[in-house]
């Protein structure tokens, strides 16, 4: 179990934690039914004055730390047991843990990603939670785009121009819509495995399962947080491979239209429109492509 919340203080900050339970053999500690715990600090943020630990659990009594940033090192007692809900929180950032704690020891490492870091999946940042009722409100704080090596071109968002999200279930724009959109699309296609949804669904990089299609203000946040800043091997002007699919499909309620397209993100220029579903270029006096970069959040 991982649960991750942020707040406004530490975006664009990087913190790396490392929490070691370091159990010993001692007969002693072994009865006493407690685990020494030695916190150490990798890399502490900016502007942050301390750093706090708790543990929680069925059964204790909570324990609290707080220390300096610059301290190396912090040591406390954590009581023995399963579900030990360890939490480290620095400003309003904060890492959970549940674990098993032994007098033998267990070992945890934190991380607070900041956008254009390397994820955990080995793509890029994009997106990182402005506060911490944000994140608790998505559910994650972060997004990841997939490495580049993941696209593929030229790419039809289906192949088949029928409307999937009738009663708007694949037609979020927002943040945080993109994973529903695509299961959707994905469950609705079966086994089509030429829709952009699919591929998605269906990628794992470095041991994660958990990508989608991202929705169009997803999309526009990796355009801007990412494509912006030369950061994820995107296609570059003079490509002719820079419409990036979204998960969204056009709504057929709200402009009258037959449901048969879905939006696309320029990264010409950061525009969005819609294009039809079935179409993997546009040969309209040159021909662009359409390609899809997975995501995912945590």
């Amino acid at each position: 179990m991982y649960r991750v919340t942020a707040g406004t203080t530490l975006t664009g900050l990087a913190l790396g934690l490392s929490i070691l339970l370091a159990g010993c053999m001692d007969p002693s500690l072994s009865s006493s039914g407690h685990a020494p715990a030695s916190i150490s600090i990798q890399q502490a943020p900016e502007n942050i004055e301390e750093i706090s630990v708790s543990v929680r659990g069925p059964g204790m009594t909570p324990v609290e730390e707080t220390f300096s940033p610059e301290t190396e090192a912090t040591a406390l007692e954590i009581p023995t047991g399963s579900d030990r809900e360890i939490t480290v929180q620095a400003g309003p950032h904060k890492l959970t843990r549940v674990k098993a704690v032994t007098a033998r020891g267990v070992q945890l490492s934190f991380r607070f990603y900041r956008l254009g870091d390397t994820g955990p999946a080995g793509g890029h940042i994009f997106f990182v939670a402005e506060s911490a009722q944000q994140s608790e409100n998505l559910g994650f704080s972060y997004m990841e785009a997939a490495p580049e090596d993941t696209e593929r071109i030229p790419l039809a968002w289906a192949e088949t121009d029928q409307e999937i999200g009738a009663g708007a279930q694949a037609q979020g724009t927002a943040i945080g819509t993109g994973r529903d959109n695509t299961q959707e699309v994905a469950q609705a296609l079966g086994q089509e495995t030429a829709s952009a949804a699919r591929l998605a669904d269906q990628l794992s990089i470095n041991g994660y399962d958990d990508w989608f299609v991202p929705s169009q203000q997803e999309l526009l946040q990796m355009y801007e947080n990412l494509y912006l800043e030369g950061i994820g091997g995107f296609a570059e002007e003079g490509d002719d491979s820079w419409w990036y699919w979204s998960s969204t499909e056009e709504d057929e309620i709200g402009n009258n239209d037959p449901g048969d397209s879905a939006y696309v993100v320029s990264f010409f220029d950061g525009s969005s429109f819609t294009l039809q579903k079935t179409a993997s270029y546009n040969g309209g006096g040159s021909f662009i492509f359409t390609t899809m970069r997975a995501a995912r959040s945590f």
